[in-house]
C-alpha cells in the first residue's frame, strides 16, 4: 500500500526541441555580437576615411585663405597672437590659441635629407594642427607642440587629432623628401603627407590596421596597390606583415591573409 506521506519526484530532462531552441537562441546570440562588432568596425574604417577628406580639404583651403601652409606660415603670430619663447618647442599639455611663427619656405617641417624624417623644425608639424584649428578648418585644439622631451613625438588628442578608433591613433602632417626607393618606402615624389597611426615616440606610424583593413580603405579612395597612388603602405623592412613581398611597387600586394593589426598608412596630399 503506498505511503501517503510521501511524495513521488519524476525526473524531467529537456526535450530535443527545448535544446533546439536553446541552441538557436544562442546562435541568434553570438551572431548578433559579431554583426555589431563587424559594424562597429566597418563604422572605424570610414572615420578614417572621412578624416582624410576633411583633413586634406582643411589643408587646401588653408593655403588657398592664408597663401601659406599651416605650421609654415611666417606671419601667424600677427593673426593669432605669440605663444611663450617662440618657436617654444617646449614640451606641455596646454591647449591654445596663441601660436608661433613657421619659417615660409613651403615646407611643413625641414625634409632636406631623402628618406629621413628630419625633426629639425619638427615644431612646425604640430603648430600646423593648431592652426589648423585656430582657423576654424579642424576640430578640437591642440598645443602646438611636442608631447615629450623627443622632438618630433606626436601625441593624438594633445597636438595632432585624435582618429576615432579604439586603438589610440592619429594623424601626423610633415614633408618628406622621397623620390627612389629604400628599405622602407617605394621611390615616388612624397611631399606633404598624412600619416596614419598608433601613438609613438615620433609620428603617428604605429600598426593599428590590419591589411585587409588597410585594402578596404586604399581599394575605395584609391588604386588598392601598397606601393603605388596617393595613399602607401611601408616596406616589409619597417612593417614585416602589411605587404606580401617587396618585389616591385607595381606588383606587391596587402597580406590580406594575416589577421593582425600591422600596417599603418601615408597619404600623399600632393602639395
Amino acid at each position: 500500500m503506498p505511503n501517503k506521506g510521501c511524495i513521488i519526484l519524476k525526473n524531467k530532462g529537456f526535450t530535443l526541441l527545448e535544446l533546439s531552441m536553446v541552441l538557436i537562441v544562442m546562435a541568434i546570440l553570438v551572431a548578433g555580437i559579431f554583426q555589431g562588432k563587424a559594424l562597429f568596425h566597418a563604422a572605424e574604417l570610414r572615420e578614417i576615411m572621412g578624416d582624410f577628406e576633411r583633413y586634406s580639404k582643411a589643408i587646401k583651403e588653408f593655403q588657398d585663405k592664408y597663401q601659406a601652409l599651416p605650421g609654415d606660415m611666417n606671419n601667424a603670430e600677427t593673426i593669432w597672437g605669440s605663444d611663450t619663447a617662440c618657436p617654444n618647442t617646449t614640451t606641455n599639455t596646454t591647449l591654445k590659441i596663441l601660436t608661433c611663427n613657421g619659417n615660409g619656405n613651403g615646407r611643413i617641417g625641414a625634409s632636406s635629407t631623402e628618406g629621413v624624417i628630419d625633426t629639425a623644425y619638427s615644431y612646425e608639424w604640430f603648430r600646423a594642427w593648431q592652426q589648423l584649428s585656430n582657423a576654424g578648418l579642424v576640430e578640437g585644439k591642440f598645443t602646438g607642440v611636442k608631447e615629450s622631451a623627443t622632438d618630433g613625438d606626436a601625441g593624438p588628442g594633445v597636438n595632432v587629432p585624435k582618429a576615432k578608433t579604439s586603438a589610440k591613433s592619429g594623424w601626423t602632417l610633415y614633408h618628406f623628401l622621397k623620390k627612389t626607393t629604400d628599405a622602407d618606402l617605394w621611390g615616388d615624389q612624397y611631399g606633404h603627407m598624412l600619416s596614419f597611426g598608433g601613438d609613438t615616440s615620433s609620428i603617428t606610424d604605429n600598426p593599428v590596421l590590419s591589411p585587409t583593413d588597410a585594402l578596404s580603405i586604399d581599394q575605395k579612395l584609391d588604386d588598392g596597390m601598397p606601393g603605388t597612388g596617393f595613399i602607401r603602405a611601408w616596406r616589409t623592412n619597417k612593417q614585416a606583415r602589411c605587404t606580401d613581398n617587396d618585389v616591385s611597387a607595381d606588383v606587391v600586394t596587402y597580406g590580406f591573409y594575416i589577421s593582425e593589426n600591422s600596417c599603418s598608412l601615408l597619404f600623399i596630399l600632393g602639395l
